[in-house]
């Protein structure tokens, strides 16, 4: 049928592009957000209209098969529901139609197809109000040293009104369910996501560190974990939010290494252990173990950033997250593991 089809006839990519670092003032990033808003409705809306045209045009082809069979009793159903779908956009389960088998079935697609789309739709709105609110949030923060006060709390009762607006807390509220109650939704086309988090935020602590020049051409400071038996590099990631509902949680910082004999050991949280093997030396590489994977990118030879992707079970909601790399080598064979002090990362990670 073409409903079942028809999510992936209509691919519409929303692209969320809001720097977290971006500058401008509070009425830019405002009209920003409400445009990325706007966008969402109007690409799911459209969703919603084209499937529920091809449930007419499904309807309408069985009321032409069934009237050529000379089934008046279910033709006049079909036609009821004909009607009442050209006024609607949506089937409800009080409305379904149970006397014809056909027709159930096909009101079961439109409703798990519009479903997922409820669902993508609540899950894009929520990504885009945490991207939102955090921007807003390194906005606050830096106001706040900078001593404008008045326009920091500007930005703190926009950044409150956004999240105690009627659409952020639908979506909440839709997520919540369908994360509690799989059963009732369709979630396996859905991604409950949210835009990745700062993987570096303070260094906890490092067998060696100096100063170095990142791909950023600027001086920072760097943390090494050499393939020597007790090196090791630790830091925290930024904070989880308390209401992270997502099945993946993934961390992006700044970095190099030459890893090559699976001489090193990624530990998150104290607890999940994942062996860094195979040959990690190249442009694009990733590994995985232990539920978690870690891929690296180049972006200025031999300098580029490292994701890290873990369960949500993993994680601790609203606190700070341990990751900790450390050699298991006995001798030391000129491979390195580094971690750049730096937290903004290039736009084209992102």
């Amino acid at each position: 049928m073409k409903i079942c089809k028809i999510l992936c006839v209509v691919k519409i990519v929303v692209i969320l592009s809001m720097n977290l670092y971006a500058a401008g003032s509070l009425d830019d990033l405002r009209t920003t957000y409400e445009k990325h808003l706007a966008m969402i409705n109007s690409q799911c809306d459209a969703k919603n209209k084209l499937i529920m045209d091809v449930y007419i045009t499904d309807l309408k082809d069985l009321g032409k098969s069934l009237q050529q069979q000379g089934k008046l009793d279910e033709l006049l159903i079909v036609k009821d529901e004909i009607k009442r779908a050209e006024q609607l956009t949506s089937v409800h389960p009080s409305n379904m139609v149970s006397e014809v088998s056909i027709v159930y079935d096909l009101q079961k697609k439109v409703n798990k197809s519009l479903m997922s789309i409820l669902l993508d739709r609540n899950a894009k709105i929520y990504k885009l109000w945490m991207q939102y609110d955090k921007v807003l949030g390194t906005k606050q923060k830096k106001m706040t040293v900078d001593n404008k006060l008045e326009q920091a709390i500007v930005v703190r009762e926009e950044r409150r009104r956004v999240s105690e607006s009627a659409i952020v807390k639908k979506a909440k509220q839709v997520l919540e369910e369908a994360q509690n109650n799989p059963s009732k939704a369709v979630t396996e086309n859905v991604s409950f996501s949210v835009p990745v988090l700062e993987g570096f935020n303070r260094i906890v602590d490092s067998s060696k560190a100096c100063p170095y020049t990142t791909y950023t051409g600027e001086r920072t400071q760097v943390y090494i974990a050499y393939s020597e038996k007790g090196d090791f590099v630790e830091w925290e990631t930024s904070s989880v939010p308390s209401n992270f509902m997502a099945k993946e949680v993934k961390f992006m910082w700044a970095g190099e290494n030459y890893m090559s004999r699976g001489d090193f050991l990624l530990i998150f949280n104290g607890e999940h252990e994942m062996p860094l093997e195979g040959d990690l030396r190249g442009n694009l590489w990733e590994c995985s173990g232990s539920g978690m994977k870690l891929g690296f990118k180049i972006i200025k030879h031999p300098k580029g950033v490292f994701t890290l992707a873990v369960p949500s079970s993993y994680v601790k909601k609203g606190a700070k997250q341990t990751i900790r790399v450390q050699s298991e080598s006995a001798v030391e064979n000129k491979c390195w593991f580094m971690l750049y002090d730096l937290k903004e990362l290039p736009d084209e990670t992102q």
